[in-house]
């Protein structure tokens, strides 16, 4: 009798929340959707969690993968003093397991590489993905921290839609299931991504530092067979972002390691780097921090603005023809968008980060405070100078 009672009650359940499900206004193509419908669906309990959370945070895209695990799911709403992060809307690149874009069901192949890049109109139209050996050279490199692959691809010249011809394609590490407000997923760096192209970029034309250029993001499914028959598996996320000239600064400190760089040459790069970043940083200053840096008047604690969050030698680019220092990996830059902090990390960072170069000619510390400095209004150089350099210090 009891199971017949525990077998009404579960239908009763399904059924309450299928008749929830019916009433929401969730995109029903959405990962939110999948998450309650698809997965929780002999569930009901987490099926109910997991509708409650999309109810609320339809502003954060949730990766299907959340129901998975025990118990209830955690709120993952995104509290940023009122912000809210804006939804992108990821294009499926559908064809990809169609026209043998995938090996082994999910790594892309030069044929799925070059369907992408196609798609973003960065390869002629009317070309044919078959002709993707002939028409890309494809570099792989090292994958980062929350990355799971990363090509370099060169587009030859006849199969070119823009002045541009290298593009890199990075693959997202996916989380099994969002835990946190702050763990980073594929839909958190490309909703990062977003916000820097839209709100940052625009600020930083006058100071001549460039940011990679997001050209696009895709997502699509591992491929198997299941008895003959096809099985979509775990999503996969790829970006294309235009590519950065010149080398990393963690490249070129090696360079001067081996002697390939004289000292006056690693102090001009370090000079230059400062100074990039000191203009990003005034650039992005709230208003009340300029006032103050124009009257110097410094208060470093005081002093708010946007910053890179991971600032170390491989997230910088310099060029050492034009001297041009682009910065990569900035998803992250989105975070202080909303609330501005003190520039202190990323100082600490990047001086942390080439305390193994520094070690050969303690100068160069001091080359990069006094570019960085030399960003700043002159009323508070001085200041400014003092306060950095032993910030330096500290993280060496």
């Amino acid at each position: 009798m009891k199971y017949i009672i525990y077998v009404s009650f579960m239908l009763l359940s399904i059924l309450e929340v299928k008749a929830d499900l019916e009433r929401e206004t969730i995109a029903q193509q959405s990962d939110c959707w999948r998450c309650t419908a698809e997965r929780c669906s002999t569930n009901p309990p987490l099926a109910k969690s997991c509708l409650e959370v999309c109810k609320k945070a339809s502003s954060y895209p949730k990766i299907r993968n959340n129901c998975q695990g025990e118990g209830e799911l955690k709120s993952v709403i995104e509290k940023n003093r009122g912000s809210r992060l804006a939804e992108i809307q990821i294009p499926e690149a559908k064809d990809l397991d169609k026209n043998d874009g995938l090996v082994n069901g999910s790594q892309l192949t030069p044929k799925g590489i070059f369907m992408l890049l196609q798609a973003l109109k960065l390869i002629a139209p009317g070309k044919n993905p078959d002709e993707a050996g002939q028409a890309l050279a494809i570099k792989n490199v090292e994958a980062g921290f929350y990355s799971t692959k990363i090509y370099i691809v060169s587009v030859q010249e006849s199969y070119r839609n823009t002045p541009e011809s290298v593009f890199v394609i990075k693959g997202l590490k996916n989380a099994e299931k969002v835990s946190s407000a702050k763990m980073n997923t594929p839909q958190k760096e490309m909703q990062g991504l977003e916000k820097v192209q839209q709100f940052i970029v625009p600020q930083l034309k006058s100071t001549g530092v460039h940011i990679a250029e997001t050209k696009g993001a895709f997502w699509y499914y591992d491929q198997a067979q299941f008895f003959g028959a096809p099985l979509d598996l775990k999503k996969n996320f790829v970006v294309v972002l235009g590519i950065a000239a010149g080398e990393s600064v963690h490249s070129l400190g090696e360079k001067y390691l081996k002697g390939q760089m004289s000292d006056q040459q690693w102090n001009r790069v370090l000079k230059d780097v400062g100074e990039a970043i000191g203009k990003v940083h005034f650039a992005l200053a709230t208003p009340e921090a300029k006032k103050s840096l124009l009257s110097g008047s410094v208060n470093v604690a005081a002093l708010k603005t946007i910053i890179h969050e991971d600032l170390h030698g491989g997230n910088i680019f310099y060029d050492d023809k034009t001297h041009q220092v682009t910065l990569i990996d900035v998803a992250s830059m989105a975070d202080t968008l909303a609330t501005r902090i003190s520039p202190l990390r990323d100082i600490s960072d990047f001086c942390s980060s080439t305390e193994p170069f520094n070690k050969k000619n303690p100068a160069g510390m001091e080359s990069f405070v006094t570019g960085y400095v030399g960003a700043f209004p002159e009323a508070s150089q001085s200041s400014l100078k003092t306060t950095f350099t032993e910030v330096c210090k500290k993280a060496t």
